[in-house]
């Protein structure tokens, strides 16, 4: 054979153990590889054969949850079918006792609609406390007024007084007189003389010294003395006749005849009844004391009269 030739078988055994190296090799990766497969999958066996212990052992337990919770259910539906059972009896029982509830609910609306008691009873104890701090306070008001008027009666008492005893010791004096002229003919009735203001509003001008010498009618002075404690009296000379409203003794004798003291009586008695409203105009006031002064003037001595001497002392008793 020829050099070439060798040398071309040469180069082709080279390249086919090139060849069957290379496939060696491969075939020594394969099985490496298939070892690494081979190992791997046992260690996933293994975790497959755990997982399923653990499956054997959660479904072990979750069956003996079922067998408890069925054993529940049967236990709940028996008390179910318990509280059924109630339930309608109750319904029965709530159907038999209609009429009762039906009252039942009338009672509470009533009671609802009813006005509580309680809240009155504020409302009126709040009321009547303010109708008792009116009436304190009105009756305080009074007191007060009451206290003024009092002050101002007695300054007018203790100025009738001062009158009065003025006008008594002039009577003294009169007596003293009059006893002494014995001789001397008996005064005549002089009527009273009345100021220059003779309408409504002007107060008449008495003269004092012969109506203070007349003694009043005992039915006139009773009626006198029980007004006389709560009016107030005028002012001028007509203060000095009412002023025996607060001494009803202070006269012990008339100098006039019985029909004239009858006289005087009627006539002091009506304008008395028609003056007894004292808490009116100040005209009714004047008018009545002019009634008065017209009536007493019919009590004053006349000229021979009968008896005066002997009439003095007893006429009016």
């Amino acid at each position: 054979m020829s050099e070439a030739l060798l040398t071309q078988w040469k180069d082709r055994v080279l390249e086919a153990e090139t060849e069957v190296g290379l496939i060696q090799d491969d075939i020594n990766a394969v099985l490496e590889e298939r070892k690494k497969l081979k190992q791997a999958s046992r260690k996933h066996l293994e975790i497959i054969e755990k997982e399923k212990k653990d499956l054997l052992k959660r479904l072990e337990s979750v069956e003996a949850e079922a067998k408890e919770l069925s054993a529940v259910c049967e236990r709940t539906l028996s008390e179910k079918d318990k509280v059924e059972a109630a339930y309608i009896k109750t319904l029965d029982e709530y159907e038999s006792m209609h009429y009762l509830v039906r009252e039942i609910k009338d009672k509470e609306e009533l009671l609802a609609s009813r006005e509580d008691l309680e809240t009155r009873l504020q409302r009126e104890s709040l009321a009547w406390a303010e109708e008792e701090h009116a009436m304190r306070t009105k009756l305080s008001n009074l007191q007060l007024q009451l206290k003024q008027q009092r002050k101002q009666q007695q300054a007018e008492q203790s100025e009738l007084e001062e009158k009065l005893v003025a006008l008594e010791k002039q009577r003294e004096q009169e007596r003293t007189e009059r006893s002494s002229g014995n001789a001397r003919p008996a005064p005549s009735a002089v009527k009273p003389t009345l100021g220059a203001g003779t309408d409504d509003n002007s107060s008449p001008s008495v003269s004092t010294h012969k109506i203070s010498s007349v003694a009043r009618p005992p039915q006139l002075k009773s009626c006198l003395k029980g007004k006389g404690v709560t009016t107030p009296t005028p002012e001028g000379d007509i203060a000095s006749i009412r002023s025996n409203t607060y001494r009803p003794n202070a006269y012990h004798a008339v100098a006039s005849a019985p029909v004239s003291r009858a006289a005087s009586q009627s006539l002091v008695y009506q304008a008395h009844n028609i003056g007894a409203d004292l808490s009116g105009a100040a005209g009714q006031k004047q008018q009545t004391s002019l009634d008065q002064i017209r009536a007493y003037s019919y009590c004053f001595g006349k000229e021979n009269s009968r008896g005066r001497s002997m009439l003095q002392e007893t006429t009016n008793n």
